[in-house]
C-alpha cells in the first residue's frame, strides 16, 4: 500500500517541522532529570542466582537510558551490564553507589530502593503503642500517592486493632469533610 493512503483523514500542519507519525510508532522526549522516577533493586530472577542491580522507570528516549546506562556502569567500577527497554541492568550489587550516583545528579526525592523500612514500636502497656501506631500510620499514608498499599500495621489485640481503625476511619473522614490533618503525635 502506497504511504500516502495510510495518511488519509489526516489533517497536516503548515509547521515545517513536524513530522507525521504512523501508527504505532512512539516520540517519546526524555523527562528532564529531577521528574524522573527511577526505582532501583536486586533482582537475582533467571538471572542463576548472580546479582544485578535493576534501574526501572527511566522516561526518555534509547538514546539517552543507553547514555545514563553507560554512566553508571563505568562509574561502578566498569562492570557490565545493559540498558534497553527502559531498563538499566548492572551486573552485582551496586544499589548504593547507583543511589548516590543519581541523587549527585539531582534526582534525590525520586530515587527509590526497594529495601522496606521497619518500625518496631516497643513500650509497656498503657503507654500509648496504640496512639503512636496510628500516627505513623497515618504519617506514612500522607507521605505519598498510594502509599497504603505498603503499609502494615500489626497490633496483638482486637481492642487495639479496633482502636487504630477507629481513629484512621475518624481522620481520614476529617480530611473528607474539609478539615485539616490533625496527626496524634
Amino acid at each position: 500500500m502506497n504511504d500516502w493512503k495510510k495518511r488519509l483523514d489526516i489533517v497536516y500542519s503548515t509547521n515545517p517541522d513536524y513530522h507525521y507519525m504512523k501508527e504505532g510508532q512512539e516520540y517519546e522526549e526524555t523527562l528532564p532529570k529531577e521528574k524522573q522516577m527511577l526505582r532501583v533493586s536486586l533482582d537475582k530472577r533467571n538471572r542463576k542466582g548472580k546479582a544485578v542491580t535493576l534501574i526501572t522507570g527511566f522516561t526518555g528516549t534509547e538514546e539517552d537510558l543507553q547514555e545514563l546506562g553507560k554512566m553508571l556502569k563505568i562509574k561502578c567500577g566498569g562492570v557490565g551490564g545493559s540498558a534497553k527497554e527502559g531498563e538499566i541492568i548492572i551486573q552485582g550489587d551496586h544499589r548504593e553507589k547507583v543511589l548516590g550516583i543519581l541523587q549527585k545528579r539531582d534526582m534525590q526525592g525520586h530515587v527509590s530502593s526497594d529495601r522496606p523500612s521497619v518500625h518496631v514500636i516497643k513500650a509497656s502497656a498503657g503507654s500509648g503503642k496504640t496512639h503512636r501506631l496510628t500516627g505513623e500510620y497515618l504519617r506514612l499514608l500522607y507521605s505519598g500517592t498510594n502509599n497504603y498499599r505498603h503499609i502494615l500495621a500489626v497490633t496483638f489485640t482486637n481492642k487495639a486493632t479496633d482502636e487504630m481503625k477507629s481513629r484512621i476511619v475518624e481522620e481520614l473522614h476529617r480530611l473528607a469533610s474539609g478539615g485539616k490533618k490533625n496527626l496524634p503525635t
